[in-house]
């Protein structure tokens, strides 16, 4: 029987590698160049966001949470008013061309968190970048089950910016069982923007096969997905088939 993965909480950003072109269609590349001409050449606002995730397996019902294989976050980043890549993120096979934040494995009943520094793309436009979707995908069969997913952000002034997703490239999953540290909001700079799962309820599933879904962990997923989306703004998820995008 193949092992689950679920992920309870998570955090990140990510910068993604170019030479995809080919899979794209020619609205769609229009779309991101007129896009990003919006968004050059602007002056830079007086603060941006550094944003984190928490990710998290931790479940007393649960065993074998964690996975083997490699699990790989992307951060889809943007003005406030509207992602600048579009449609293009529907599909999977175009993630790579998003920001990327880190892969690596997780291991059973943890929780992880994944500090990000600002996105160093959009440091010299004339509005505050964020965060519009977490994508996040794995390689592998050895299933991994997700409790809950957290984002967090906290604003820094100019004097203490980091550089942004590219050196975060070689950022891993930190595990912590400082829980009070992490989702305590008093005098806590990090707020909570957006979470996916409960504490306790169903969580997701991550594996190449769908099956593992209909196993152990039947009562507590539903389905079981390669790829997953996090939408920020509307709190919601879902997972997809293939690369193509289909659900």
């Amino acid at each position: 029987m193949k092992k689950h993965i679920i992920i309870s909480s998570l955090a990140l950003v990510l910068i993604g590698a170019s030479g995809f072109m080919s899979d794209l269609d020619k609205s769609e590349v229009e779309e991101c160049t007129e896009s990003k001409s919006e968004i050059l050449n602007l002056t830079s606002p007086d603060f941006h966001y550094n944003y984190r995730v928490i990710i998290d397996l931790k479940d007393k019902r649960m065993e074998n949470t964690g996975t083997k294989d490699k699990i790989k976050i992307f951060a889809h980043w943007g003005s406030p008013d509207k992602p600048y890549l579009g449609k293009m993120v529907e599909k999977p096979r175009n993630w790579p061309m998003l920001n990327y934040v880190t892969e690596g494995t997780l291991e059973d009943a943890k929780m992880y968190k994944i500090e990000l520094g600002t996105d160093h793309v959009h440091q010299q436009n004339d509005y505050v970048a964020e965060i519009h979707y977490l994508y996040m995908k794995t390689n592998g069969e050895d299933g991994l089950w997700v409790d809950r997913m957290i984002l967090q952000r906290q604003k820094v002034t100019p004097d203490k910016w980091t550089h942004g997703a590219r050196d975060f490239v070689n950022a891993v999953f930190k595990a912590t069982d400082n829980i009070d540290e992490l989702l305590g909001e008093a005098g806590n700079p990090w707020k909570t923007v957006a979470k996916w799962g409960a504490d306790g309820g169903k969580g997701y599933c991550f594996s190449k096969d769908p099956t593992d879904a209909d196993r152990s962990w039947k009562d507590m997923v539903s389905g079981c997905y390669q790829y997953r989306v996090f939408d920020v703004k509307n709190q919601k998820t879902w997972g997809l088939k293939n690369e193509d995008g289909d659900k």
